[in-house]
């Protein structure tokens, strides 16, 4: 009838505005998906189609993606808002379970923008409330395909503390994801996870310097450092030798930081 047809030009300006989004013009995607919120608005809460809300959410995540990457953040976090509300009310009110890791999605995308502009509190809170999410789609449903983004989770929930000052509690978040990372690209084959389990560890190792512990930090430098430069040199990652040349950067400070410790206390004695 009438209203498949306008799902179906929904679906089809939806495939449309994300290939424009991917060709780097997010203004125009925007609007393209401005119509297609609106047929599937209709849709939902007029035509009490209500197996259409999931899409009708899926639309509001991609236009927050859209005008976030043109850095207009208060409208991208009220859309993530408006999506999260849709799945909210299907996995909690009507137990629709199969679209709980949609809502932990969108909750690790609207604490990226807390993070974004510096407020690490909320960021945390967001992320707590994604990897409980997360750990019971994996520990009760299964979904160990769920573990990479349970391992980001934990990593950028150890970012939110970093930047909130508390290193001792960034370690504690990089110390769960990075078994995972190991696990994921040495058991399980996930190489192009490399680079992540890499950035953990160099993560760490910051985080362990700014506790006070600099051989310690030097010793994670040292690793991630290596596997930087296995990337960098022999898998030819190029988009990671600027990474790399930090890290060497940070270790060389950590190192003259002990060098400084070790002569004051020669002269003091």
């Amino acid at each position: 009838g009438r209203d498949d047809l306008e799902n179906d030009l929904a679906r089809a300006l939806m495939n449309k505005a994300v290939s424009v989004f991917k060709l780097g013009d997010p203004k125009s995607a925007v609007q393209i998906y401005d119509q297609c919120i609106e047929i599937r608005r209709r849709l939902v809460e007029k035509k009490g189609q209500l197996d259409l809300a999931d899409g009708l959410a899926n639309v509001l995540v991609n236009k927050a993606n859209a005008v976030r990457e043109m850095g207009d953040l208060a409208q991208a976090l009220s859309l993530y808002d408006k999506s999260l509300a849709i799945w909210s009310k299907l996995v909690d009110q009507d137990g629709r379970w199969e679209f709980a890791r949609s809502m932990a999605d969108v909750l690790m995308s609207q604490a990226h923008v807390f993070i974004a502009i510096r407020n690490p509190g909320h960021a945390i809170t967001l992320y707590d409330k994604g990897i409980g999410i997360y750990r019971r789609l994996i520990d009760q449903d299964g979904r160990r395909d769920y573990a990479d983004k349970l391992a980001s989770a934990y990593m950028n929930r150890g970012t939110a503390h970093l930047l909130a000052g508390k290193p001792g509690a960034a370690v504690e978040n990089y110390d769960l994801c990075i078994p995972i990372y190991e696990q994921l690209v040495g058991k399980v084959g996930r190489k192009d996870l490399a680079h992540e389990l890499a950035g953990a560890i160099l993560n760490k190792a910051q985080s362990v310097i700014a506790m006070g512990n600099i051989a310690e930090g030097i010793e994670y430098f040292d690793k991630c450092i290596h596997m930087f430069m296995r990337l960098v040199k022999e898998d030819g990652r190029q988009e990671l030798a600027s990474t790399l040349s930090g890290a060497i950067k940070d270790r060389e400070k950590a190192v003259r930081i002990i060098h400084s410790a070790g002569e004051a206390g020669r002269r003091n004695n």
